[in-house]
């Protein structure tokens, strides 16, 4: 899954522009879009169209309009191109079958064309853009085997307008999450990490993905916890320390300026020093 991080910050009532088959949203992008913080307070417009012309075209005329969109989702750029890709090695089978001879390069320019006049298209509405690709299980050669259903190369060139990509993940314990597979900032620090799902509902995962992203660099130890004051007051509790409040503990500790959520090396000297306090009691 790829997508652009500023969404995340869309106003709930702007229009969303969909690019699907249905006239109404799929439940799993409406779950997709609760995680990304729009709820189900929001319009949208649906473009039902498979030709990829008919579909710009569609968004070109829409761009002249007032409807103020503030975000494109491809849904799923999965299906656009396994169309393509498919149309061409049935056309380079049917020519073989002829003893005509197929240029595969053709199949790599429409790919490449395809997507190209799609971004530009999403670039020109002056909006937040959502790509959707699937992973699909299967098997190669007798082994086992994911597919990401977009081409490295495509990928690659897709992250000029891109501020990230994502997977969404479970754990063994189908607790899940958001693992980082590139970020623009700082020198893709946070690529290979996981924001996990740890207040359920993916409450407050935006905003705490939002700023991970930004603000990571790399050397606070980042466990996959989400730190606070108020993780910290019930860890001290659990080893019996205790406080009156919030107030109190930040007062006793030393808490002037809360670290980063994700700062496990700044939250431990907090950690050492409620742990100190019980001993001297």
């Amino acid at each position: 899954m790829s997508l652009e991080i500023s969404f995340l910050s869309i106003l709930l009532r702007s229009v969303l522009l969909l690019i699907n088959h249905v006239d109404r949203l799929p439940l799993g992008l409406c779950c997709l879009l609760r995680f990304l913080g729009m709820g189900t307070n929001f319009d949208f417009i649906s473009i039902r169209e498979s030709d990829v012309l008919k579909i710009t075209a569609e968004m070109s005329r829409l761009s002249k309009t007032d409807h103020g969109f503030g975000t494109v989702v491809y849904d799923s750029g999965t299906a656009i191109l396994d169309d393509v890709q498919s149309q061409g090695r049935l056309q380079e089978a049917a020519a073989k079958a002829k003893g005509e001879k197929f240029n595969l390069d053709n199949i790599h320019k429409n790919k490449a064309d395809t997507m190209r006049v799609l971004r530009m298209a999403a670039l020109k509405l002056h909006c937040n853009v959502l790509w959707i690709f699937h992973l699909e299980d299967g098997m190669q050669s007798g082994k086992a085997r994911v597919r990401t259903t977009i081409p490295t190369t495509e990928l690659e060139r897709l992250k000029s307008n891109l501020n990230a990509i994502m997977t969404i993940v479970k754990d063994a314990k189908n607790t899940r999450g958001m693992r980082i597979e590139w970020s623009r900032y700082n020198n893709n620090a946070a690529a290979g990490q996981t924001i996990w799902d740890t207040e359920g509902m993916w409450r407050g995962a935006p905003d705490r993905i939002h700023d991970f992203i930004r603000d990571y660099k790399g050397d606070e130890q980042y466990n996959g916890n989400a730190y606070s004051t108020a993780f910290l007051m019930k860890y001290l509790a659990e080893k019996n320390v205790n406080f009156l409040d919030v107030a109190q503990m930040k007062s006793k500790l030393g808490v002037v300026n809360e670290p980063a959520w994700w700062d496990r090396k700044s939250w431990a000297v907090y950690i050492e020093k409620g742990m100190k306090l019980a001993v001297e009691v």
